[in-house]
């Protein structure tokens, strides 16, 4: 039964991955952890992202991905040993409940009070390597940097989704490779995650597929509401969890 608990949570989560161009460790770790080990949950999670977005990188459609999500890359340099080194010090229990409470506030103004415009928020080189800086210290400290990077990027989607999902898709990849390199070198990949993962990367992609159908058939300015009620869900099961 566990297995089978798996192979659908991974289906889900390729879908979502599809869809937002993130999801896949925020759907998986909010359900493996009800009963897996987080010392499993955790790597394994890290390497389906990996190869999922690895998936979703090789396929770009836009030129010049890489470019737009550089800036980006700037800041997690800083934001990921930032978090690193402050891990052992900090409350990751309030540290959680502060981002699922920022994820809340800021998905309540996209889907109802958009119309307000802000200006810090526009996206320019400086800003985005602000986003990168949180997100790299999020994704070092509780592992979830993907809904913010996916509110920034989304900013422009309803002129290019394509074009998000490959920016999201490219950054995902890249910081999954220093992430899995991590729990790599730390001992954390074993028999028992090589077992689990035979099942877990086709159930993922099995996921994907029915993701892409369903991304091909929603506009963009649905797209972005669904995105702020996926990033508003994740909030609130951050909460609900403590």
């Amino acid at each position: 039964m566990e297995i089978l608990y798996i192979i659908l949570i991974f289906i889900l989560a390729g879908m979502t991955l599809e869809l937002t161009g993130f999801g896949i460790a925020t759907v998986s770790m909010s359900l493996l952890l009800l009963f897996l080990d987080p010392l499993i949950a955790i790597p394994l999670v890290a390497i389906i992202v990996l190869i999922a977005t690895g998936y979703l990188a090789y396929r770009i459609k836009e030129k010049g991905t890489f470019k737009r999500v550089k800036p980006l890359f700037i800041g997690v340099i800083f934001g990921v040993p930032l978090g690193m080194l402050t891990l052992n010090y900090i409350n990751k229990d309030l540290l959680s409940i502060g981002i699922g409470i920022f994820f809340i506030l800021y998905s309540v103004y996209g889907l109802f009070f958009s119309h307000i415009k802000l200006n810090f928020l526009k996206k320019s080189k400086k800003t985005a390597s602000v986003i990168g800086l949180i997100a790299g210290y999020f994704d070092a400290t509780v592992n979830i940097d993907g809904p913010l990077i996916a509110l920034y990027e989304s900013k422009d989607i309803e002129k290019n989704k394509d074009g998000y999902k490959d920016a999201i898709a490219t950054y995902m990849f890249f910081t999954g490779i220093l992430t899995v390199t991590g729990h790599i070198i730390s001992g954390r990949v074993n028999m028992d995650l090589i077992r689990i993962l035979l099942y877990s990367i086709p159930a993922m992609l099995l996921g994907i597929v029915i993701g892409t159908k369903l991304f091909s058939k929603i506009k963009g300015k649905y797209l972005k509401k669904i995105i702020y009620l996926f990033v508003l869900s994740s909030g609130i099961i951050l909460l609900i969890k403590f």
